[in-house]
């Protein structure tokens, strides 16, 4: 009963109309129950390190997936230098280049049919046009595929890692709006 209480005040910590990280003190309730006994929330352990990961079985929007990592204590997946990312590939690398496990989102499916990826835990300020993560630090460490972030339409401020299916291959970062696709879902959760 008490894990439900700390879900529901979570789930309201980062809202649509308030893109801006959660300070991890705001989560550490959840954090603590979820770190007792990590494994029983699915959460699997990195090798030498404090850092566990979940991948959900369903696919979402940027902010639904934020508020779902928020739920069980922690944030969607940072990616901050070559070996996180390294590691976040080999997470997914089951699901991403088959398409049947790709829940197509809300439009623009010609596009979403060809291609899939997962949310990383990053937006761009509307206010400074500066990335940052969900834990608060700045974005250093990047793999944006070229031409990108392009902030089409001024619209594009959430992060994905993307792959393409026809050709089976990795294509970059590329920034796209927060509600405009369902994408995989990595939830990193520090210990």
């Amino acid at each position: 009963m008490i894990t439900l209480i700390f879900i529901s005040f979570t789930l309201s910590l980062f809202s649509k109309s308030n893109c801006q990280y959660v300070n991890d003190n705001l989560l550490n309730p959840v954090t603590n129950i979820v770190c007792k006994n990590p494994r029983q929330y699915g959460f699997v352990k990195r090798s030498c390190s404090n850092v566990y990961y979940t991948v959900s079985d369903l696919a979402m929007d940027w902010f639904s997936a934020e508020n779902y990592c928020q739920s069980l204590g922690g944030h969607l997946a940072t990616s901050k230098n070559l070996d996180d990312d390294k590691y976040l590939h080999s997470v997914l690398s089951d699901k991403w280049y088959n398409i049947s496990n790709l829940n197509h989102g809300f439009f623009w499916k010609e596009w979403s049919s060809q291609n899939s990826g997962y949310w990383i835990g990053a937006f761009r300020s509307v206010l400074t046009n500066t990335w940052t993560f969900v834990d608060g630090s700045q974005v250093f460490f990047t793999k944006w595929t070229k031409g990108q972030p392009d902030d089409f339409k001024k619209s594009q401020n959430a992060l994905i890692d993307n792959f393409a299916f026809s050709s089976k291959s990795y294509i970059g970062w590329n920034d796209i709006s927060q509600f405009s696709y369902n994408f995989h879902v990595i939830c990193e959760l520090k210990c």
